[in-house]
C-alpha cells in the first residue's frame, strides 16, 4: 500500500472536500482519517516526498473541517501550516500539479470569512509555488476587488487575461 497511498490519498482528498460541499461533515471526517492512515503508510514508501504530499492535503481538507465546524482560526493555522510543509520539499517530476494547492486554499477560505486583505496575501503566495493556476489568479483578482485595491485588481486582470483569454472573453461578454 505505501507505493500507491499518494494516488488513494488523492481520491480521499477530493472525496473530503466533495462531502464538505454537500455538508457531510461526518465522510468528509472519514476522508480525513483515511487520509492520516495513508500518510503513515506512504512513510515506508521509498519516496518519501508522496507521505509529505499527502499531508499537505490531509490539513487543508482539515482546515476545512474545522471552518465548517465553526473554527475559521483553526482552519487558518492547518491550511498556513500545510503551505509551510509543502514548501519543505520538491515537486516530483512525474507528478501532476496540486489538486488544490495550500494558499490557494487558504485565499478562499479567507474570502468565504471576509478577511480579502489577507486573502489577497495568501492567492500571492499560492502564485508563487504555483504560477499561472486560473483559479489563483481568479481568487486575487477577487480579493484585490473585495479590499478595493484597483491597482492590484488590474494587475490580476491583465495575468488572468494571459491566461485564460477565451474565458475572460467569455465572462466580459
Amino acid at each position: 500500500m505505501g507505493q500507491f497511498a499518494w494516488p488513494d490519498g488523492l481520491s480521499w482528498f477530493a472525496r473530503g472536500l466533495g462531502a464538505l460541499h454537500t455538508s457531510d461533515l461526518a465522510t468528509a471526517r472519514q476522508a480525513e482519517q483515511r487520509m492520516a492512515t495513508l500518510v503513515e503508510s506512504a512513510k515506508s514508501a521509498p519516496d518519501k516526498r508522496f507521505s509529505v504530499y499527502l499531508e499537505v492535503d490531509r490539513r487543508i481538507l482539515a482546515g476545512w473541517i474545522a471552518n465548517a465546524e465553526g473554527d475559521p482560526e483553526r482552519a487558518i493555522e492547518l491550511m498556513d501550516s500545510a503551505g509551510e510543509l509543502e514548501a519543505t520539499v520538491e515537486k516530483h517530476p512525474v507528478t501532476p500539479g496540486s489538486l488544490l494547492p495550500p494558499y490557494e486554499s487558504l485565499g478562499d477560505l479567507l474570502l468565504s470569512i471576509d478577511r480579502p486583505i489577507e486573502a489577497l496575501a495568501a492567492y500571492e503566495r499560492s502564485d508563487q509555488t504555483w504560477p499561472q493556476r486560473y483559479n489563483t489568479l481568479a481568487g486575487a483578482l477577487r480579493a484585490a476587488n473585495e479590499a478595493g485595491n484597483t491597482e492590484s485588481a488590474q494587475q490580476w486582470t491583465n495575468r488572468l487575461k494571459e491566461t485564460a483569454p477565451e474565458t475572460t472573453r467569455k465572462s466580459a461578454n
